[in-house]
């Protein structure tokens, strides 16, 4: 769809002339796109609805749309979540919304529009000095063991990963990080 500014609407109306000295439709938009080769062309409807604009309201100016106000488009609000997450990566989109008094959806259209994304911190084993001795130690018992018996690793049962939290759990759904490149965010956890 072609959008035409305020001047743009006002050369199609005097190109179309008055009473006696009129041109039609087509010659208006042949004209004007001949006049503007640099600009994406114009139908001969547009041209029609910019007439029928101008006969129905004596202007050419933009008809207010009806209905909800679009809040990513509020400067003032936009620049306000941008600030608020910069100050604070980890907050969450209901607690925006909560601040600014708009819908979580509208925080989600700003933080999209403005290419930011949600982070999960990644789980990082958080290891010991004597962890490593422990893991030769054991990889060594475990080589004695197969080497002893050959049908050693067929008596081990292996069941799907779990973890266990001996100092607390880490919630990684409840944890976000906002920003535009990915900031490699890691937490280290005791299991």
């Amino acid at each position: 769809m072609v959008h035409l500014t305020e001047t743009e609407r006002i050369i199609i109306l005097t190109m179309f002339g008055l009473e006696d000295r009129m041109r039609t439709q087509h010659e208006v938009c042949v004209l004007f796109n001949e006049t503007y080769p640099n600009r994406q062309p114009i139908s001969q409807s547009v041209v029609s609805k910019t007439l029928k604009r101008f006969k129905e309201t004596g202007h050419v100016k933009d008809i207010p749309k009806c209905g909800r106000p679009n809040v990513a488009t509020n400067e003032d609000m936009r620049q306000g979540v941008l600030e608020e997450i910069i100050d604070n990566p980890h907050t969450s989109i209901r607690q925006l919304a909560l601040n600014f008094d708009v819908t979580t959806g509208s925080i989600q259209n700003i933080l999209k529009k403005e290419k930011q994304h949600p982070y999960k911190p990644a789980l990082l084993q958080e290891l010991s000095e004597n962890d490593f001795d422990r893991r030769v130690q054991f990889c060594e018992e475990m080589m004695r063991r197969i080497n002893d018996d050959l049908n050693f690793i067929n008596k081990i049962i292996f069941s799907d990963e779990a973890t266990f939290y001996l100092n607390g759990k880490v919630n990684r759904h409840n944890c976000r990080y906002w920003s535009a490149e990915n900031p490699r965010w890691v937490i280290e956890t005791h299991t």
